[in-house]
């Protein structure tokens, strides 16, 4: 059998079979497949949420949002996988430096859609009631978990799920009560689109 070097999202390089190769490739279809699915249907959701409550065009926003937010943590992938290519950073030689790079690269993308959610929210939900107000939170909450879905995906280590997992939940937090941090950290992205 021919041996290739193959590349998942979280894992080193390894040297496989082409058998085992397009296995590989096949899960990660899989994967990815699922998750625009999933992601797809829960817009979907949350479009149907916002509709009756007014707020059709934050649903439009979370969509062009999450969107560009999709395209940046796959930036942020392929980005890592070169600077891991050309240093020849894995999870034999360097394991620190692969573990952090991965956590950094996929809590950085995330914690700023945590910014965004929190500020889009936080300017629908003004001037509404308690009720509405609290559906709009609830519902930027949620688009959080989404994006830690998206990440989790990328690096599906249980150390990144189990630090990014609280990490999109207490940023939402943060950003929803102090607005000014996420201008001041994320606010120059925001303003590119």
């Amino acid at each position: 059998m021919i041996a290739r070097d193959i590349i998942s999202p979280g894992r080193a390089v390894a040297r496989v079979s082409y058998a085992e190769q397009q296995q590989a490739v096949k899960e990660i279809t899989t994967d990815f497949t699922f998750l625009i699915v999933t992601v797809l249907a829960l817009l979907g959701i949350i479009t149907l949420l916002l509709w009756p409550l007014g707020h059709l065009p934050l649903a439009f926003t979370l969509a062009k949002g999450f969107g560009l937010y999709y395209l940046a943590v796959w930036v942020f992938f392929v980005v890592l996988l070169v600077i891991h290519r050309l240093f020849r950073i894995d999870d034999d030689s360097h394991f620190d430096v692969y573990l952090l790079t991965n956590l950094a690269a996929g809590a950085l993308p995330m914690v700023g859609w945590t910014a965004f959610a929190a500020l889009v929210v936080r300017d629908a939900a003004a001037g509404e009631p308690v009720w509405r107000a609290a559906i709009l939170w609830f519902i930027g909450l949620f688009t959080c978990h989404m994006a830690y879905g998206v990440v989790a995906t990328y690096y599906s280590g249980s150390f990144y799920k189990e630090i990014n997992l609280p990490l999109a939940g207490l940023a939402f937090l943060l950003f929803a009560v102090w607005p000014v941090a996420a201008r001041f950290l994320f606010g120059w992205f925001f303003n590119l689109w």
